[in-house]
């Protein structure tokens, strides 16, 4: 019973939903955790952890440092291709 929490809106309208879909090919979700409270692309990074009595979360980093990593890397990518 896995969940997987994140912070998207829905689109509110065509244009909008082009732009998310470019920008999301872009970036990456770097606050998105599952049940337990890991990245859901690097389960060994613990974003959240259960309060003492298991009602919410303590958030321990607001977006997973290997996600902003990999999502710097993407931006300097694209900009050496747009330089050239």
């Amino acid at each position: 019973d896995e969940v997987l929490l994140n912070y998207n809106q829905e689109p509110q309208n065509q244009d909008q939903a082009a732009i998310n879909a470019q920008s999301q090919s872009l970036t990456t979700m770097h606050h998105t955790y599952d049940a337990k409270g890991r990245c859901i692309h690097h389960s060994h990074v613990r974003l959240r952890k259960r309060k003492l009595f298991g009602r919410g979360w303590i958030i321990l980093m607001s977006a997973c440092p290997d996600c902003c990593v990999e999502e710097l890397q993407k931006v300097m990518v694209v900009g050496k291709s747009k330089s050239k």
